[in-house]
């Protein structure tokens, strides 16, 4: 009995010495100064599949505030992870939007990505992983618009905030200013 509770702590920390999970343990920063040829092309890559995605989202929630504040939302929970997929379709990537306060749960971000939103990145990041792929994080910054849904919880205006509180009712995504850093897009890059 009392080799067993002896070994009890060396077996305890022999398990919390597990390697770390392969997903996360093979992504490195790299700085975009140093990075490979076939580096800067998936950069490229990425930033203009972030630029399509940006501008298709825009445009949606602007044409959507037109017919009316509610339709904004839904523009977002419906169309938006539409739009997402679509963009992250065509440019063979993966792609996505996360923030630090989340509206939709859906939008967690990847596990490399989480360290650097804890921290509140407010540059972008990239990252390369062992088997050739490139990763960015690139933020968000909060602009007029945005302020519609995610300003001050009572600037907002009472239909949007019914709706936000039916679809979203563990929301976090209020609060923000203009210029606050919003949250981030990020993209996971295949080696090419």
């Amino acid at each position: 009995m009392r080799t067993m509770i002896l070994a009890l702590p060396l077996i305890l920390l022999l398990a919390a010495c597990g390697d770390e999970p392969a997903s996360t343990s093979a992504w490195k920063p790299v700085d975009p100064a140093a990075m490979s040829t076939a580096q800067k092309a998936q950069q490229a890559k990425g930033v203009a599949a972030k630029d399509a995605l940006f501008s298709r989202l825009t445009a949606k929630l602007k044409a959507a505030f037109a017919e009316g504040p509610g339709a904004a939302i839904g523009a977002c929970r419906v169309a938006a992870p539409e739009i997402t997929a679509a963009v992250g379709g065509e440019q063979a990537l993966r792609i996505g939007r996360t923030s630090h306060k989340l509206r939709n749960p859906e939008n967690t971000p990847p596990d490399w990505a989480g360290s650097f939103i804890d921290q509140r990145t407010s540059k972008p990041v990239w990252l390369a992983h062992d088997d050739g792929r490139l990763a960015g994080l690139l933020p968000i910054s909060t602009m007029p618009l945005c302020l519609m849904c995610h300003g001050e919880k009572n600037s907002i205006m009472e239909p949007i905030r019914t709706a936000l509180h039916e679809h979203y009712p563990d929301d976090q995504a209020t609060g923000f200013a203009p210029g606050d850093l919003r949250g981030w897009f990020w993209l996971e890059i295949p080696k090419p």
